[in-house]
């Protein structure tokens, strides 16, 4: 809003210098043209103000900037435009020499003369400078109309111009970021391989000692390579792998806490084929072990993956901890639900109720 008002603001103000410089510039003109008459007349007027300048000058002027509108009505009727614009310029002589002669009329009028006697008296070359008069101000209203849309292309080419330039320089630094996240990602790759290689390291040496302990080490080199190399050509996954490291991540815990852990996970409906977005759930799950009191057999935490009319419904609900201040994980939320908006916006939802005891999310997402 504050930004559309502040281009009102200068659209304004640029509208308002615009019509000062038309005010200026007539000024100028019909005081040149009136100083002139005023020379030649052996410096007296002896004209009526009102009807032998203020008026002329008011149809001059208005007759000016209809011409000027309608040359550049005509242009945008394309092929035909010259014909448009020579048919409304007869119009425009018919209408301009009525009004002047209405005005010499009412001009005679004040002066005591019938229009007849006007008639029988008058210079015969009347229509001749009433015509020279309107061929005058078009010629100069069709130089204002070219001047105009000269100055109004060489606007907009500058502008384009400055447009590209905006583009080249954002491909340029968005080439400039790709080569930074590709030396990244080529980082990335030598990482994980030393970290595989060292968890197959400590799988080895503590088999004998604690079968359970390598299975977790197992399961958590499972889940690493699925966070690293588990997405298809399309950034996707399928719901069953991200269900699969889910139930990864549940055994890992449960094996920290020596299987002490209450924790209901359902599914319902059929996920077979379904595709979602990458580490979209399990986060919401591992907020669950960070946050949530999990000892209670009489309050189990709950896990609900449900798909039906092509809607994906996740859900989970704990009892919060009483041993440490409780954290909304807000700032997760907020990092998913950025995520979310990129890959599915408009067809999620992502709610997070607080409660007194409880805490719940439930995220939905139409396929």
């Amino acid at each position: 809003m504050a930004v559309q008002r502040l281009e009102k603001d200068i659209l304004k103000k640029a509208r308002g210098k615009l019509l000062l410089y038309h005010a200026v510039a007539w000024s100028v003109f019909i005081a040149y043209e009136v100083g002139m008459v005023y020379v030649q007349g052996g410096y007296h007027l002896n004209y009526n103000i009102t009807w032998g300048f203020i008026i002329p000058y008011i149809i001059n002027i208005s007759f000016f900037y209809i011409n000027a509108a309608l040359l550049g009505w005509s242009v945008k009727k394309g092929k035909w435009w010259a014909a448009f614009y020579l048919i409304t310029l007869l119009l425009q002589w018919v209408v301009y020499s009525g009004f002047m002669t209405a005005n010499n009329w009412f001009f005679l009028s004040k002066k005591g003369e019938s229009y007849v006697t006007y008639l029988r008296g008058a210079d015969p070359t009347i229509i001749i400078r009433h015509s020279w008069r309107f061929i005058y101000f078009t010629l100069f209203s069709c130089a204002f109309w070219y001047t105009r849309r000269f100055f109004q292309n060489l606007q907009r080419l500058r502008e384009t111009e400055a447009r590209a330039f905006l583009q080249e320089q954002a491909k340029a630094e968005m080439e400039v970021q790709l080569v930074k996240t590709q030396n990244a990602f080529l980082q990335s790759q030598v990482n994980p391989h030393l970290i595989f290689n060292a968890l197959n390291f400590i799988q080895n040496e503590v088999r004998e000692a604690s079968p359970e302990a390598a299975e977790s080490v197992i399961t958590l080199a499972d889940i690493m390579r699925y966070s690293l190399n588990g997405t298809k050509e399309d950034g996707s996954v399928l719901l069953e792998e991200e269900l699969e490291q889910i139930g990864n991540l549940i055994r890992i815990n449960q094996a920290r806490f020596s299987n002490r852990l209450h924790l209901q996970l359902k599914i319902t409906g059929d996920i077979t084929g379904v595709h979602i977005m990458p580490l979209i759930l399990i986060p919401l799950v591992e907020n669950m072990f960070k946050y949530a009191e999990l000892m209670d057999a009489d309050d189990p935490a709950r896990i609900l993956i449900k798909m039906e009319h092509g809607k994906i419904i996740f859900e989970t609900r704990n009892r919060k901890k009483t041993t440490i201040q409780y954290k909304t994980p807000g700032i997760g939320i907020s990092n998913l639900r950025e995520r979310l908006e990129a890959r599915y916006s408009g067809k999620f939802t992502l709610e997070s109720m607080d409660m007194d005891d409880h805490f719940q999310v439930k995220l939905e997402i139409t396929l």
